[in-house]
């Protein structure tokens, strides 16, 4: 999910990435459902039953739900991004951020996939923890309006 809401005083900016993680949840409960997966033959590692264990945790991991608030009136960007075991809040304030752009980074296969990073300070601050695909230009808006709302250009 990828929703930009705007007022007059607020503007807000939610990703919610859990396709990936459902896609691991399921296959990890899959192999741990499966007939026979419990048993250990010679020369396995571990049992399916772990196997199965294992996916599901590392698909637990991928969930993340980020949220950007930029506060004209409190002169501040409020980032929230909750993960299924950790969260993590950021206090930017808008005076602070010097650019606003597009982190892009390259996987194995040549694919490009993209975050939104706040620069500031001369450090980067990620409105997101994963990289994904934009494939819609969703990410090319939302940083067009987050630059028009902090009047930066570019």
């Amino acid at each position: 999910m990828k929703k930009i809401t705007e007022t007059q005083d607020l503007l807000v900016l939610e990703q919610t990435h859990w396709r990936f993680a459902a896609l691991l949840c399921l296959i990890g409960l899959g192999v741990l459902l499966s007939p026979g997966s419990g048993d250990i033959q010679e020369g396995d590692m571990i049992s399916g039953n772990w196997a199965g264990v294992i996916v599901m945790f590392f698909g637990s991991l991928m969930f993340e739900h980020s949220r950007a608030e930029f506060s004209r009136s409190h002169n501040v960007v409020r980032l929230l991004i909750r993960r299924l075991w950790r969260s993590r809040k950021t206090d930017i304030p808008i005076d602070d951020i010097t650019y606003i752009r597009r982190s892009a980074s390259y996987g194995k296969g040549g694919g490009k996939t993209y975050r939104i990073v706040i620069l500031c300070d001369e450090k980067e601050v990620p409105l997101s923890m994963m990289h994904t695909p934009d494939g819609d230009g969703w990410q090319d808006r939302a940083v067009q309006k987050m630059r028009t709302y902090c009047g930066i250009s570019g």
